[in-house]
C-alpha cells in the first residue's frame, strides 16, 4: 500500500475514484455506457478494500444527507427513496449483481444509524460493492439536485410512485385519470 496515512486515500486512488464517480454520473444520465471497473480495481489494489469501501460508503451517506436536507426527509428514508425510485438493476445501468446493490444500501443505512441486517447467502467482490456504492452516491447527488432545482416536481414523483407520505386517494386517482385519457383517445 502506498498511502501517506493509514486512514487516508492516496492521491492516485482519490483521482481514480473521482474519475470513476464522473463516469458513473454520466452512466446514470445515460450519456455513457462503459462501467469504470479498471479505475475501481486500481484504487482497491492500491489502498486496500477496507479503506476504499469505507470512503465510498461515507460519500454515499453524505449524498443521502444532502437529499434529506433538500427534501426535508430523514436521511434513511432518502436512501430508501433513491433505492425504490431509481432501480438501476432493472434498467440495465449496473453490471454488478443485485446482492451488491442490496449490501451497498445496507452499509449506507448502517452508517446513518440503522442496525446492520444479517447478510444473506452469496458473495460479492469488492469491485462490485464499490461500484454499487458509487452508483448510490451518484443517484443521491442527482436526487438532491432535483430537489434543489424543482421541489414540486420531486413531490409529484413521490406522490405518483406510491410513496407512504402520499394519500391513498391521490395514488388511485392518478391511475384512473390515465385510463380516462386513454379511453378518450380511442373514441
Amino acid at each position: 500500500m502506498a498511502t501517506a496515512s493509514p486512514n487516508k486515500l492516496s492521491t492516485k486512488s482519490a483521482k481514480n475514484i473521482q474519475a470513476a464517480t464522473w463516469q458513473v454520473h454520466n452512466i446514470a444520465r445515460r450519456e455513457e455506457r462503459e462501467w469504470p471497473q479498471q479505475l475501481l480495481a486500481a484504487a482497491l489494489a492500491r489502498d486496500g478494500e477496507h479503506l476504499v469501501i469505507n470512503h465510498l460508503a461515507e460519500k454515499a451517506a453524505g449524498a443521502a444527507i444532502a437529499v434529506a436536507h433538500e427534501s426535508g426527509q430523514d436521511p434513511r428514508d432518502a436512501v430508501r427513496w433513491v433505492e425504490s425510485r431509481m432501480e438501476p438493476l432493472n434498467s440495465g445501468i449496473a453490471p454488478f449483481p443485485g446482492l451488491a446493490w442490496k449490501r451497498a444500501i445496507d452499509v449506507v443505512l448502517h452508517l446513518l444509524g440503522e442496525q446492520l441486517r444479517v447478510p444473506g447467502r452469496g458473495s460479492i467482490t469488492a469491485v462490485d460493492l464499490a461500484g454499487a456504492l458509487l452508483l448510490l452516491q451518484a443517484l443521491g447527488v442527482m436526487a438532491a439536485a432535483g430537489w434543489r432545482k424543482d421541489p414540486q416536481r420531486m413531490r409529484n414523483m413521490l406522490a405518483h410512485r406510491g410513496h407512504p407520505a402520499c394519500p391513498r386517494k391521490q395514488r388511485r386517482g392518478h391511475a384512473r385519470n390515465k385510463k380516462a385519457k386513454h379511453r378518450k383517445g380511442k373514441r
